[in-house]
């Protein structure tokens, strides 16, 4: 998972999104073995804007309303539902480009969407196995002895 402050929504809603606006987190990358079942995929009109072709394998995590509260931070990849979209889990050691677009819902707009474009390494620190925990009893057991030992001798 990767959490991100995306472009500080509360910022983003307080001086640069209009009233009527929709926030689309997408995400451009592979969706591992099993897939994300009921996952959105990117509306045309946002494809282009994504840069996303036919080829790549992109949804859309978030699909939020500029009147919800956006002062969270927003973690992407935790199977979470926002608005119709579900944002998938990501895969370990994969690359992925996170686009968030600002768009006004007003049809008559002449305002550009806002973007901002990132990519990152999801790079997942696993718990490795700690080899050397069976160490410290056998040094424990061995001090004892040679302790015990000592005072046997004396």
């Amino acid at each position: 998972m990767f959490v991100i402050q995306v472009l500080g929504l509360q910022y983003l809603r307080k001086s640069l999104i209009i009233k009527d606006s929709t926030i689309h987190v997408i995400v451009k990358g592979p969706l591992g073995p099993n897939g994300c079942k009921g996952y959105l995929r990117v509306p045309e009109d946002l494809q282009a804007i994504a840069d996303i072709d036919v080829s790549h394998v992109a949804w859309e995590a978030a699909e939020i309303s500029s009147q919800q509260n956006l002062n969270k931070p927003f973690t992407i990849g935790n199977n979470k539902m926002y608005g119709r979209a579900k944002n998938c889990q990501l895969q370990p050691k994969e690359s992925y480009d996170i686009t968030v677009i600002v768009t006004e819902n007003n049809e008559n707009s002449l305002i550009d969407p806002i973007m901002l474009k990132i990519t990152v390494l999801n790079d997942e620190i696993s718990p490795r196995p700690r080899h050397e925990a069976w160490l410290i009893p056998v040094i424990l057991i061995l001090i004892m002895a040679a302790v015990l030992l000592y005072l046997y001798r004396r």
